[in-house]
């Protein structure tokens, strides 16, 4: 896989994640994990009740690089003093002009700006989210869609949703890795030969009532194209078959003998 474009990559040493009057340490802390699990690192605060590193870290193990690294403000502005774009998190309904963004539709401008100069996302308290001052100077806003009658996020959540957003567009994220083959892929002959084994059986013990087929065979051909079959696999589905019209076989046999 190419390394991914170096404005793309850069984007996360970018974004700066604002917290404003945040008002227990623990959902700093989580606000932490949550940049560490996605790769940020740039952590801000407005008025913090409380940031005692100890209490940060409880919820917070391993992230001493973004604690010991976090800034403090007195007002927001300062705090933004220096970003190029802001991005306010909402859940509530306000009247504004601007239409709100989704998290996906946030992250892609968000990364499209940082090539210019630091871009923040800014969350606010607890209990009331960010005032309406703060709302209205931001650049663009953004909504977490969640059900409407149990739409409240706790700040580590939301600030999970956004970073994961980023990660995913500029982080460049492991790709998942397929399922491990010890076999190679099974062949359209060996697909073939499983096909008219299963069609020998269904047919001997009367699976088809009308005795014809019909459409049957190109169903189950779906069926084993979809299954990505290996030739392993290939071969133990094809004996499987082999035994039951064996074992129907044996059955009809004695059946005639008593």
């Amino acid at each position: 896989m190419t390394d991914p474009a170096p404005a793309r990559t850069g984007a996360l040493d970018s974004t700066i994640i604002v917290l404003v009057e945040p008002q227990d340490p623990i959902n700093i802390g989580n606000t932490i994990r949550a940049m560490k699990n996605m790769g940020l690192s740039r952590l801000r605060l407005v008025r913090p009740a409380n940031a005692d590193g100890a209490a940060v870290r409880i919820s917070a193990p391993k992230a001493d690089d973004i604690i010991s690294n976090m800034e403090t403000f007195d007002s927001v502005d300062e705090a933004l003093a220096d970003c190029v774009l802001v991005v306010a998190m909402t859940a509530r309904g306000r009247r504004h002009r601007r239409l709100a963004l989704r998290p996906p539709e946030a992250a892609e401008l968000l990364v499209e700006r940082s090539s210019q100069g630091p871009v923040a996302v800014v969350f606010g308290r607890e209990d009331s989210g960010l005032p309406n001052e703060v709302v209205d100077a931001a650049h663009r806003v953004c909504t977490i869609g969640t059900r409407p009658d149990y739409s409240s996020l706790n700040l580590g959540q939301a600030v999970l949703v956004i970073c994961y957003e980023l990660f995913a567009l500029a982080g460049v994220p492991e790709p998942l890795k397929g399922p491990q083959r010890t076999h190679p892929a099974a062949t359209v002959a060996e697909l073939d030969g499983t096909l008219g084994q299963m069609q020998e059986t269904l047919q001997t013990i009367g699976f088809f009532k009308s005795g014809h087929p019909g459409a049957i065979p190109g169903t189950l051909r779906q069926i084993l194209l979809r299954a990505d079959l290996d030739r392993r696999e290939a071969s133990l589905l094809r004996g499987i078959f082999v035994e039951v019209l064996a074992y129907a076989r044996r059955a009809s046999q004695g059946a005639k003998r008593s």
